[in-house]
């Protein structure tokens, strides 16, 4: 018994002896001061209340926005933090002062979150030679649709408007053109979903082409990224570089509802400046003066020139028109936009809905759209977690002509149209009648008859499903696999009246229809490893595999010449075979990819990442189909130096150097790489003709990029430059 007390009174001792040296360990630690002042990065006002996080201990600032916190390694990184601001992460690389600026949420700030080819990073640790915007950038602007928003918005990117019509798809570059026969047009990433948009160059009605961006309610962006070098992670399809759109997806479980409602006015062009009656008379004058036809054979050819008063020519060519007035007038735009968001710990949720109502310049053009959008997070357990995403959009768009044939194009018929004439007819008193003229002997269509008469539309449904599972073994390693459905329907349909509209070749009607449409069906899986090496580096790594099946079909007919103008669908137009015309496309696109990529930080100084991917599709023959792509990619951050401290002006620089290869699978050469028919017309029958040898040997395109850059931000994030 008392050998027993004797080992709990030694055990006790020991148990004690080992506090108090641990206390002693910790007595014998240096404690590094770290202090510093807060402020606001607009007003440079001083902020209370910021909380200050180092290596597990916390401060916060007072009312003159100071604070002072103890740090036992000066290589910890400090967390900056309060509402309405962009958290910002430091590394203290030594430092024992600080004077930090915080930038509001509305504002671009260096420390924001954005989606790369690599995945979501701060800008501030960002490789990849890219730019972004913001929901500030994007939200409550007079256009109608996200891709006429990038316009200027990004340096080398050029956005340029297929037509004036609303609702019509803006052709997107960056950098320039990189192919001679394939597409140029960015990938775009709409929340890990490809969404490809080169699909949608064809119409039935001339100068217009449905928007793909459609999908995408503006109101619903968080940020857009646009990333113009080559991304050797999409092999095949990242040549022309990658727009990814990241739509907000609130994770808070705390409930609210926004409504927004705006409205803007649309005005028309500035009126060229052209003919009015008088110029016209003077300049039609001296044409037919040097004709050298007599007096005679000028009033047989042009009988309207003398036409006595109180006849139906004298009123018809006897007038001042200004045809742009005819066809213009002032466009009202509005838009209405609901979000709801909550949930609890198990499942949160987003839905948003928006409705845009845009009418066009063009009298009787206009351009409507329904847009939905609902995702959320279900937490299966504590490591399971699953992501649904659905997209739906609806839209209506009443359309004008606007290409090259004057004949159906309102804007050209308005500048050739003669101003002696007037839109309605005139009886032989000079009463204005509800009839609208003829072509007269000018032989010009009448503007007012091409915007009353023409019956253009575009309907136009877009869907996107998906849903991603993730599981989290611990904190270092998870898997997570994304299946999605993208599907768009657009059809167009076109009459193009005899009366008022001068003669297209041998057509005095015309009746066009199309309809186009496009799938996708999508795999992703990955495996993706994080560790901290020591404390101040870190490792990310990537496994994945992508399986990819695109269809692309259009169907386009056209007839011509029905008996009046009342009757206006295909089929019935004129009995002859010559007269009709049907052409279509039908093409599938199989893609499969492996890929990895490693990323290492230290410190926050320095930066490698390495990525490839091996990849084979069906749009090569086989014995070229599978390729290989590499990507490398470094950056040093030069203002985390000892010998830059003394910089306050200066709050980041970065200089970066990567190199990409990429291919571009939208290249319709390679249908010459294997056996390719085409259907052709043969008397009145159709058939299958080979349309050339195929050449075995053709490869993938490839783009090789080396970029060289730097990223600097000064004076509190008040001016931010970028350099490739």
């Amino acid at each position: 018994m008392i050998k027993m007390i004797q080992n709990r009174y030694k055990s006790i001792v020991l148990f004690l002896m080992l506090i108090f040296l641990g206390v002693l360990n910790l007595q014998a630690q240096d404690l590094s001061k770290i202090s510093g002042v807060i402020k606001e990065a607009t007003s440079n006002k001083p902020l209370q209340s910021v909380l200050v996080s180092v290596a597990g201990k916390s401060t916060s600032t007072n009312a003159d926005g100071v604070f002072e916190i103890d740090a036992v390694d000066l290589n910890e990184r400090m967390v900056v933090q309060i509402p309405g601001y962009t958290t910002r992460i430091i590394h203290l690389n030594g430092k024992t002062s600080f004077n930090i600026y915080m930038v509001r949420k509305e504002f671009k700030s260096i420390d924001d979150e954005i989606i790369t080819p690599l995945g979501a990073v701060s800008v501030r640790d960002n490789v990849i030679t890219g730019s972004y915007i913001t929901s500030s950038d994007v939200s409550q602007k007079t256009n109608s649709s996200l891709d006429q928003m990038l316009q200027g918005k990004f340096a080398g990117t050029q956005v340029i408007a297929g037509s004036g019509m609303p609702g019509s798809k803006s052709f997107v570059n960056l950098r320039g053109l990189s192919s001679l026969y394939g597409s140029n047009d960015p990938l775009v990433i709409i929340d890990d979903m490809i969404h490809p948009v080169h699909y949608a160059n064809y119409s039935a009605i001339n100068g217009f082409t449905h928007n793909p961006f459609e999908i995408v309610d503006p109101e619903d962006v968080a940020t857009v990224s646009v990333f113009a070098d080559g991304n050797a992670l999409l092999g095949a399809n990242g040549s022309t570089g990658t727009i990814y759109i990241n739509l907000e997806q609130k994770g808070e479980t705390s409930s609210r509802i926004t409504f927004n409602a705006y409205s803007g006015i649309a005005f028309s062009p500035k009126r060229q400046d052209l003919l009015d009656a008088d110029g016209f008379k003077k300049l039609f004058n001296e044409q037919i003066n040097q004709t050298g036809l007599s007096s005679d054979e000028v009033n047989a050819m042009y009988p309207h020139l003398n036409a006595a008063e109180n006849t139906e020519d004298y009123y018809r060519y006897n007038n001042n028109t200004n045809w742009q007035n005819e066809i213009y007038r002032i466009g009202i735009l509005q838009k209405y936009h609901l979000f709801l968001k909550g949930g609890d710990d198990i499942a949160t949720y987003n839905i948003s809905t928006g409705y845009t109502n845009h009418e066009g310049v063009l009298k009787n053009t206009s351009y409507n759209r329904f847009n939905l959008r609902v995702n959320g997070k279900i937490n299966i357990t504590d490591k399971f977690s699953v992501m649904p995403n659905t997209k739906l959009s609806l839209s209506n768009s009443a359309l004008m002509e606007q290409g090259y044939t004057i004949a159906s194009n309102p804007i050209l018929a308005a500048q050739f149209k003669s101003p002696l004439m007037a839109p309605m007819k005139f009886d032989a008193q000079g009463n204005r009648l509800e009839t609208i003229d003829d072509i007269g002997a000018f032989n010009a269509s009448n503007p007012t008859a091409i915007v009353e008469n023409v019956e253009a539309e575009n309907k136009n449904y877009h869907f996107i499903t998906s849903v991603k599972a993730q599981y989290v073994f611990n904190s270092n390693l998870s898997v997570s696999t994304f299946v999605g459905i993208n599907f768009n329907n657009s059809r167009d349909n076109i009459f193009i009246p005899d009366v008022g509209l001068s003669r297209i070749d041998s057509a005095y009607n015309t009746s066009r229809a199309m309809a186009n449409e496009f799938r996708s069906t999508q795999n992703q899986n990955q495996i993706n490893y994080k560790k901290v090496l020591g404390k101040n580096s870190m490792l990310n790594a990537k496994v994945g595999h992508r399986y990819v099946v695109n269809s692309y079909e259009y169907d386009r007919g056209a007839d011509l010449n029905s008996s009046t103008d009342d009757f206006k669908s295909l089929g019935q137009g004129a009995n002859n075979s010559e007269l009709r015309t049907v052409e279509g496309e039908n093409r599938v696109v199989k893609w499969v990819s492996y890929y990895a990529t490693a990323d290492y930080n230290n410190s926050g100084k320095y930066y490698l990442s390495a990525a490839f991917s091996v990849d084979g599709n069906s749009a090569l023959n086989q014995s070229s189909r599978y390729n290989f792509y590499p990507s490398l990619s470094g950056a040093w951050r030069v203002s985390a130096e000892p010998f830059m401290a003394d910089k306050t002006w200066l709050d980041d620089l970065k200089i970066r150097a990567s190199f990409n290869q990429a291919g571009n699978i939208n290249n319709f050469a390679y249908d010459y790489s294997h056996l390719y028919y085409r259907g052709r017309k043969l008397s009145t029958s159709g058939m299958l003709v080979r349309e050339s040898i195929p050449n075995p040997d053709m490869e993938m395109e490839k783009q090789t990029s080396i970029n060289l850059g730097a990223d600097m931000s000064m004076l509190s994030q008040k001016l931010n430059l970028s350099l490739n």
